[in-house]
């Protein structure tokens, strides 16, 4: 008999990510570039962390040096909901932004921005604080900090030394002063006791001949003192993959609003909504990004690396499981597939519960949701692993424990069983099933959370969206998934199961959610106090798709059939009062022939016209 291909080999259908440890911070938010190799984080503090330096910014302002870090009153948000992380610093005269994102240079390799811009009525200092991981021997040179010893992996290249003199950090023109020390603490103190910092920093740089930190000697801590006057943005690079750009060219990278743009536009070419729930697309757009960039993946520290126990190292394989039926659920279906690559290459050597039961789900929804024929029957051998495992644990379990959380992974390997054509194991499954107390139910298994579970997580979100345990994200993520549309596996769709009482007399829409078959959009438009719905569900490729839909909360006893159609439904009943007001168009026909697209504005720019990173 022909061996099976092991689902590695076909699920990974583009490199899975390997980036070098980061010792994640809780609550740290992911900057990059798709696609990209290197492990990147801003953390609640502004402090950015790489595999190969750790960068501080302190702040001399008129009142005296500020460490980010240590200050009480900094606030933090995302420019555009994007991975664009803005650090924001009350100092006299106004604000000042520490702003980090990732950029993919033309003719460049993988590159972090960093940048001060100064929103103050009056001039600042900005040190660059540097600690290289690990301690290496660092010079200063012109605009650039350089590692003067090979020796040193580079950010995200596992494995692989860096080149002798190796740029670490690249700025348009050269410090206006360097200091250099083997104690944090120490090296600020002498910087803020030191009046000539500030005074020298905020002169003409150009005059200040360049420090040497460490010539043939490592340094743990040098810190890059730079001039920021009033009204300007000083920005410098950290070369993550590839050569430096050239100081000359800092001018020319993608500005932080361009790549907000990307994002925005990538995102929607996926999904995209328009709810009454600000703060859900807000949190839909930045938790979709941070998994897009394999957030998950990069923060799961193996065990015996730098920064092992971090929360995210602990989740594990549940973690990734989470998040890729997260990215599915919203269309991501590639970046999905490379999360249960790296879950797989877990699950051949373990035989634990929770990791199995994470595989069988996430893969079953990849499988139902993402449309690929072969990955059932590629999937095999890997499924059948996990059902031994998953169902040696459910029938080791007390009567009326957890047997029905264990039933759900099983019943959803049934349905793989069957697809790759193993129809009597996927019957033996099922039997056992059957012949226990443990049922999985009617509807999609999943680690949802309601609509107010979803408010609550929200609220105890950090201001960049992110959460101690990073699978909550995926949580939020799925929940409002499931207030948009569900069903079982096998019966009519269900659109807006999570409606809710304040939604009344507002519009909505719904676009690309991917379903069985293809991908579904709709509308709900108000016509008086009666909804109109819309639908239409296409193939990738723009083919019809025959559904059945039911709306269970809205209009319960209506049905729908077709790929495509519009329906005028009942008025809302007396327990659930409309709104107070009515939304522009009241007294139009329902639709009036239009598309669930129509009375979106259009897009900031046309697909493909935005800098993105």
């Amino acid at each position: 008999m022909k061996p099976r291909r092991r689902l590695s080999r076909l699920v990974r259908r583009a490199p899975v990510p390997t980036p070098e440890a980061v010792a994640t911070v809780p609550g740290a938010t992911a900057v990059g570039v798709l696609d990209g190799s290197a492990a990147v984080e801003v953390g609640p503090d502004g402090t950015v962390r790489t595999p190969a330096l750790t960068l501080r910014a302190w702040i001399g302002a008129d009142d005296r040096w500020h460490r980010l870090d240590h200050e009480v009153a900094v606030r933090q948000r995302l420019a555009g909901d994007a991975p664009v992380v803005e650090t924001l610093l009350r100092v006299p005269g106004g604000d000042v932004i520490w702003r980090a994102y990732g950029v993919r240079p033309a003719g460049g390799g993988e590159a972090l921005v960093v940048e001060l811009e100064n929103g103050s009525r009056l001039p600042v200092a900005l040190a660059l604080v540097v600690e290289p991981r690990p301690l290496a021997a660092l010079r200063v040179e012109g605009p650039a900090l350089w590692l003067a010893e090979g020796g040193h992996a580079r950010a995200g290249r596992a494995g692989g030394d860096s080149p002798p003199d190796a740029a670490l950090l690249v700025g348009a023109r050269e410090p206006g002063m360097v200091a250099r020390g083997d104690d944090l603490d120490d090296l600020f103190e002498g910087l803020a006791g030191d009046e000539a910092a500030g005074d020298e920093a905020a002169g003409d740089a150009g005059d200040v001949p360049s420090g040497v930190a460490g010539p043939g000697a490592a340094t743990r801590f040098v810190a890059l003192v730079h001039p920021v006057t009033h009204g300007t943005t000083s920005s410098f690079v950290l070369p993550l993959d590839g050569p430096p750009p050239a100081a000359g060219a800092l001018g020319g990278l993608p500005r932080p609003d361009a790549v907000a743009r990307g994002w925005r536009q990538m995102l929607g070419s996926a999904s995209l909504v328009d709810l009454p729930e600000p703060s859900w697309e807000a949190a839909l757009a930045a938790v979709r990004a941070q998994l897009v960039l394999g957030a998950t993946a990069a923060a799961r520290v193996p065990r015996g690396q730098p920064g092992a126990g971090a929360p995210a190292a602990e989740a594990g394989g549940p973690a990734l499981g989470a998040a890729a039926r997260a990215l599915d659920a919203w269309g991501h279906h590639e970046e999905a597939g490379r999360l249960l690559a790296a879950l797989t290459a877990e699950l051949a050597t373990s035989f634990d519960t929770d990791l199995c039961a994470a595989f069988l789900v996430a893969l079953e929804q990849h499988w139902h949701l993402g449309g690929d024929e072969g990955l059932a029957a590629a999937a095999v051998e890997d499924v059948a692993h996990a059902v031994a495992v998953v169902d040696r644990a459910r029938r080791r379990q007390r009567p009326g424990s957890n047997g029905d959380r264990l039933a759900v992974p099983l019943d959803g390997a049934a349905r793989l069983l069957d697809a790759g054509g193993q129809s009597e194991a996927a019957a033996e499954v099922r039997g056992r099933l059957a012949a226990s107390s443990a049922s999985p139910g009617g509807a999609r298994p999943s680690l949802e959370a309601s609509s107010d579970a979803v408010d609550e997580l929200l609220r105890a979100a950090s201001p960049t969206w992110t959460w101690p345990e990073p699978w909550l994200g995926a949580r939020v993520l799925l929940g409002i998934r499931s207030a948009l549309v569900g069903g079982a596996p096998d019966g009519p769709l269900e659109v807006l199961p999570g409606w809710r009482p304040q939604w009344l007399g507002q519009g909505l829409e719904v676009h690309g959610l991917p379903v069985p078959g293809g991908r579904l959009s709709y509308a709900v438009r108000w016509h008086g106090e009666r909804p109109a719905l819309l639908w239409e569900v296409v193939t990738a490729d723009g083919d019809d798709v025959t559904v059945s839909l039911r709306v269970p909360v809205l209009a319960p006893a209506w049905r729908g059939e077709g790929a495509r159609g519009e329906a005028l439904l009942e008025a809302p009943g007396p327990g659930q009062p409309p709104g107070a007001g009515q939304p522009p168009g009241t007294g139009q026909p329902p639709g009036a022939g239009q598309p669930p697209g129509t009375g979106r504005p259009p897009p900031d720019e046309a697909p493909g016209a935005a800098e993105f990173s």
